[in-house]
């Protein structure tokens, strides 16, 4: 199946349906009625559109499905109490030098800086801030978002970027998935409770398109979260996203509730608490991550266009590229920003074992 796909000129959602609607027809499911096909195709649908953050999978190119495989490990972990701040602890803890030559990081990380620039022209990287700051460096790792460099590309690097770069910028395509988290002073879910998904009817969805409550129709479901038995969390991806950003808490937390009551059929209690995302109205990200688009597709971009490094007349890396978005295999994950970020490091550890040898690399 994934050789297909990846061969294949189809949206996911093309792909999908055409060895759906072929298996569904045979003599094994005559037994099932064309609702529930409808239905279950539907939700399946809105899983897609959950995992790739893709506005539908219409849009989601078969290649960008194909694309992303899982990593190692239980997909079902969290970080608890802690958060992923945990990560940079760990991060910060292990590569802080060495006894003879310690490094403070910390110190070394500028905070609530706005970058208006990064010029390299010369050999030299010079990034100007919004407060006329101005940073000087031999190398520059660029993680911005996909979506904040999709609008300030143009006035963001001098000179401005070549063809190839441009073209992986503006042909990639930026989701947004979208958090619910409803707590609840006590569950009213039973300890075995995982994962309810929602399958609608005809005469459910009648109920509420053309309403004020038709964004529901893209949740997929409620989760139960490990380590928090009194939450649940649920997902919002495709067409309703910006609307659902714009209404207010107490909509959405309203809402969500009248979702709940009309598929278990029964009162529930109040959320003590309700929290939610906004990801494309955030002005420093705009949107949540990157997936491989039918525009991508004809344009014959690649994640790795865009993680190509800028190199000068004498081969050295001066703008490198990190982040989801230039990461193959796992876009959209934060093993995949992580495992970019190790590549940039590593281009560059690359480039001066070439200049000055691996020993000197390795006293510094």
């Amino acid at each position: 199946m994934t050789k297909e796909m990846n061969a294949s000129t189809q949206s996911t959602g093309e792909f999908f349906e055409e060895r759906y609607f072929k298996a569904i027809r045979t003599p094994e499911f005559s037994d099932i009625d064309d609702e529930l096909r409808d239905m279950f195709l539907s939700l399946w649908h809105r899983q897609t559109n959950a995992i790739y953050a893709a506005q539908s999978w219409y849009d989601l190119s078969a290649q960008g499905f194909a694309s992303n495989i899982l990593c190692e490990g239980r997909q079902d972990l969290t970080w608890r109490t802690f958060g992923y701040k945990t990560l940079f602890d760990l991060v910060l803890k292990k590569f802080s030098g060495s006894e003879e030559h310690p490094i403070n990081l910390k110190n070394r990380i500028k905070l609530n800086i706005k970058v208006t620039n990064i010029n390299w022209k010369s050999n030299k990287v010079f990034i100007h801030t919004a407060d006329k700051s101005v940073f000087q460096a031999d190398h520059v790792i660029v993680t911005i978002p996909l979506g904040i460099l999709q609008v300030n590309h143009k006035s963001l690097f001098t000179p401005t970027l070549p063809d190839i770069k441009v073209s992986a910028i503006e042909n990639m395509k930026v989701g947004t998935l979208n958090k619910i988290f409803l707590e609840f002073e006590e569950p009213f879910w039973t300890k075995d409770f995982k994962l309810s998904a929602f399958m609608w009817t005809k005469e459910d969805l009648e109920e509420i398109i053309g309403t004020d409550k038709e964004w529901l129709q893209n949740i997929y479901g409620f989760l139960y979260i490990d380590g928090f038995p009194n939450l649940l969390e649920t997902v919002l991806s495709g067409n309703k996203t910006k609307e659902f950003e714009s209404y207010s808490d107490a909509k959405v937390e309203s809402d969500c509730m009248w979702l709940l009551e009309k598929f278990l059929k029964r009162k529930l209690p109040r959320p003590s608490a309700m929290r939610r995302t906004r990801w494309s109205s955030r002005e420093n990200f705009l949107g949540s991550y990157a997936y491989l688009s039918m525009q991508t597709t004809a344009n014959n971009i690649s994640p790795s266009d865009l993680a190509k490094s800028i190199c000068n007349a004498d081969g050295k890396p001066v703008l490198l590229f990190a982040g989801e978005a230039t990461c193959p295999n796992y876009q959209g994950y934060v093993h995949g920003a992580f495992d970019s970020a190790k590549r940039a490091a590593q281009e560059i550890i690359d480039f001066y074992s070439k200049v000055i040898g691996i020993s000197q690399i390795n006293k510094l």
